[in-house]
């Protein structure tokens, strides 16, 4: 369910742009920077060590401590009276949800017995599902009258009764497996004290495939936030749609997604991530050459179905083969992702830019960039070194 917190809340700064646009008068290029850019830097600061300690604790205190955060941060972002101060707490709640996600990401890959591809597939399917509830939270608050401060209000208050079920609530799993999983937090937190900080980011430095995995991961998230955003701007801008119309829209995205999402579970039981992934990028090359330049609303809307449908497995099997190449320490590899918020920074930002400049159609081509880094990574040869457990 942090998989569907974590899409649910990013989302509705997202499929509500119109409305976080007109609230706090922004442009493009001001709502990519007070939405994308301030808050990833701004949490980027401190993911790298809450990543780092989120391996030396209890994985399911770090989840309740940090959705009780995401929670606070969420309800003060509903309030903020200007952009700086919005951005500030989204980039609150990131840092929560970061941590959170990262706990729960771990934990979820010791139940499947250290298989990343299955626990991320699953995880993914999920995610998908925060995803396609985000537009029709929004589209319930907007038809309430409200703004998109209401729905950032009722996603606050779904997130702090997680985390108090979280807290407090009884352990999902047996008593034996309760105490089995308790003694593997406390084994994972005394092998992970006993390795240094620099000595951890060492190795991880070595593997040149983690860092190809890490990269090509950060990429997805062009085709997922970004994507929604500008095709939320796009349906109501250039295809003069309704805001009903444009809420369905990004539905029918997101429920493609949850469709290719239990796809991408089960082919990856029958066929290797490599031939999921070439698979999938190519399909998703052509829906965004539809998105970006059909001007039927219907058509649209079909595109963006198959385009959520045929994107969503990225994410998933790139970040299972970077976990991979570190098993047992999920929060080095989250660590070491925060290198790439660089590029997670600029881009919205440079998009922001190129759709004021030039026109969303061709900041929506632009994103095809992504799909050609999967096309890339995954047809390459890799290198056969080691992983960084295995060096050391």
């Amino acid at each position: 369910m942090v998989a569907f917190a974590d899409e649910l809340w990013s989302g509705v700064s997202v499929v509500a742009a119109p409305s976080v646009e007109q609230e706090h008068g922004l442009d493009h290029a001001g709502y990519t920077l007070f939405v994308f850019t301030l808050p990833m830097l701004g949490s980027a600061i401190v993911d790298v060590g809450v990543a780092w300690l989120s391996d030396r604790f209890p994985r399911r205190a770090v989840v309740a401590s940090a959705l009780g955060a995401l929670a606070i941060a969420l309800g003060a972002s509903a309030f903020a009276p200007s952009a700086p101060l919005f951005a500030l707490m989204l980039a609150l709640a990131g840092t929560a949800s970061g941590a959170a996600t990262g706990a729960a990401q771990g934990e979820l890959i010791n139940l499947n017995d250290g298989n990343a591809t299955r626990a991320m597939t699953r995880w993914n399917a999920f995610a998908a599902g925060g995803d396609l509830c985000a537009p029709l939270v929004v589209a319930a608050v907007l038809a309430a009258g409200a703004t998109f401060r209401g729905a950032m209000l009722a996603v606050a208050a779904l997130v702090a009764m997680q985390a108090l079920a979280m807290s407090r609530g009884p352990d999902a799993r047996s008593p034996a497996q309760g105490a089995t999983s308790k003694a593997a937090d406390a084994v994972d937190a005394d092998d992970d004290a006993s390795m240094p900080l620099r000595q951890a980011w060492a190795i991880g430095a070595r593997d040149r495939e983690l860092w190809i995995a890490l990269a090509a991961t950060a990429t997805c998230t062009l085709l997922d936030e970004i994507v929604t955003a500008l095709a939320a701007l796009r349906a109501e801008r250039d295809l003069a749609t309704s805001p009903a119309f444009a809420t369905a829209c990004l539905t029918s995205l997101a429920a493609g997604a949850v469709v290719g999402a239990i796809a991408t579970d089960v082919a990856a039981r029958r066929t290797s991530s490599s031939r999921i992934l070439v698979a999938s990028a190519l399909s998703s090359l052509v829906a965004l050459a539809v998105v970006a330049t059909t001007t039927s609303t219907w058509g649209f809307l079909v595109a963006l179905a198959l385009l959520g449908l045929t994107s969503v497995p990225h994410y998933p099997l790139l970040k299972a083969r970077a976990y991979e190449r570190a098993p047992g320490t999920p929060g080095l590899v989250n660590a070491l992702d925060q290198i790439f918020v660089v590029s997670e920074i600029g881009i919205p930002l440079a998009l922001g830019w190129v759709a004021d400049r030039f026109g969303l159609s061709v900041a929506l081509g632009l994103l095809g960039i992504q799909p050609l880094v999967v096309l890339a990574v995954t047809v390459r040869r890799p290198r056969a070194d080691r992983g960084p457990r295995s060096e050391a």
